[in-house]
């Protein structure tokens, strides 16, 4: 059976779970439904990719999914699927757009602006600096591109919040930058979290290691190039450019968010930024569900304590994405239209 997979093969220790993706294709508001949690329906949710465990409610015998209108009518779930609101009226969706038009009304200066490399010798930042010595990660996709036309191909899968543009490159022989037919393909992903410098620069050389044995008869080589010919390999080493790019200015080398202004207090750099790969908590005026443990006193979301990380608009759980949207929130992360991996055998 061909099944398409959204996959990671880690080089950071990011949180992404290899399952199938929902409906990558259809497009439409995102939103959070709550849906009766019999047999049948749990079935048909976790065959069509959905997350079924993370908004599980037992007390009501329910679970919340996050999907297009589309994607959920597609499934004739039983009992249907009840849109999840705010207490104003206000879907996922909705709640979104509000912050949205809040942020681009306040727009802050760039706060990238003082970002340099230059006092470092290996590690490098991601916008490039014409006249340097020092190759920035975008100088390095070009070089790649420039030098093996026939084994690589760019492919940019997102913009973020700051409109930096997160990039894929394809390696695999006679590339086109879409996923080819029949080749079974592996996600090479790295920096959700901006602060792990590590990940990229691993993600960066295996990439290179790759491209520079390819064809040789080295021991290397002939390791590396059937591999290249029969595969489809991913890289996408910066999946979170905005929060790297900070992490190069005076202060804040240990910064891990991205730079969505999610509070919609036109400030970038502060609290407002949320985590890449971290669950998002309930109430707090932000109108987002967390079905799990919402009555529980000791609860971190009922004491209040991880208010700066619940952006307003973002249900919790693994989102699917549609291709065409703009990131927001954690999505900076997630590419919008991502090179489809398929897997067979045991998940890594």
């Amino acid at each position: 059976m061909n099944q398409r997979w959204w996959g990671a093969c880690g080089l950071a220790a990011v949180a992404i779970a290899c399952s199938a993706t929902p409906a990558l294709a259809a497009r439409g508001d995102l939103n959070a439904y709550r849906v009766e949690a019999t047999g049948k329906n749990l079935r048909a949710l976790a065959e069509a990719g959905f997350d079924v465990t993370e908004g599980r409610d037992r007390k009501t015998h329910t679970v919340e999914v996050v999907g297009t209108q589309r994607q959920i009518d597609a499934l004739k779930l039983g009992g249907g699927a009840e849109k999840v609101v705010d207490a104003k009226g206000r879907s996922s969706a909705d709640r979104s757009r509000a912050a949205n038009q809040r942020s681009a009304s306040a727009l802050a200066p760039d706060p990238t602006a003082g970002a340099s490399d230059a006092s470092y010798r290996v590690w490098r930042k991601y916008d490039a600096v014409a006249g340097d010595d020092h190759e920035q990660y975008t100088e390095f996709y070009d070089r790649m591109l420039a030098e093996h036309p026939n084994l690589v191909r760019k492919r940019v899968v997102g913009q973020t919040y700051n409109g930096r543009d997160i990039i894929a490159l394809q390696v695999t022989k006679n590339p086109t930058g879409a996923d080819v037919p029949g080749k079974p393909a592996v996600l090479y992903n790295a920096m959700q979290h901006a602060r792990e410098w590590l990940a990229g620069e691993t993600c960066k050389r295996t990439l290179s290691y790759f491209v520079d044995n390819y064809g040789k008869t080295t021991s290397a080589g002939l390791e590396v190039t059937p591999l290249v010919d029969n595969n489809e390999l991913w890289f996408v080493c910066v999946n979170n450019p905005d929060g790297y790019e900070y992490t190069f200015t005076p202060g804040n080398r240990l910064w891990r968010k991205n730079m969505a202004d999610n509070n919609g207090n036109g400030i970038l750099g502060d609290e407002g930024c949320l985590p890449m790969t971290r669950r998002v908590c309930s109430g707090q005026g932000s109108g987002d569900e967390h079905p799990r443990d919402a009555d529980d006193r000791e609860h971190p979301c009922r004491q209040g304590q991880h208010r700066t990380q619940c952006p307003r608009g973002r249900p919790t759980g693994r989102q699917p994405l549609r291709p065409g949207s703009r990131p927001s929130a954690a999505s900076a992360a997630t590419p919008t239209s991502t090179p489809t991996v398929r897997r067979s055998g045991r998940s890594g």
